[in-house]
């Protein structure tokens, strides 16, 4: 019986460092996406990017943000199932 105690004590300490880091990833993915939306925003950035054309520095920014999205859904999606629960935050979404 003890053996299942500690056995169970371990495994709620591996969950518990693993969403604490699933956290951390989730707030950095935010940090990114904000910043590739502000990049977006930023005409001269977005001109300098590899010396593209406007319109295909645009679409490449574009598609960095849509799978940081993807990425943040999922992260949202397993923190949800570990119990995070998340405040309706408008501006991140």
């Amino acid at each position: 019986m003890n053996e299942d105690k500690l056995n169970s004590e371990g495994n709620s300490a591996k969950i518990d460092n693993f969403t604490e880091k699933l956290e951390q990833l989730h707030d950095r993915l935010w940090e990114l996406y904000d910043e590739a939306d502000e990049l977006m925003k930023d005409q001269n950035a977005v001109n300098e990017i590899n010396y593209i054309s406007h319109e295909s520095a645009l679409a490449a920014m574009a598609s960095v943000r849509y799978g940081l999205d993807i990425m943040i859904s999922i992260c949202e999606s397993s923190l949800e199932y570990l119990g995070v629960e998340f405040e309706d935050d408008e501006e991140n979404e």
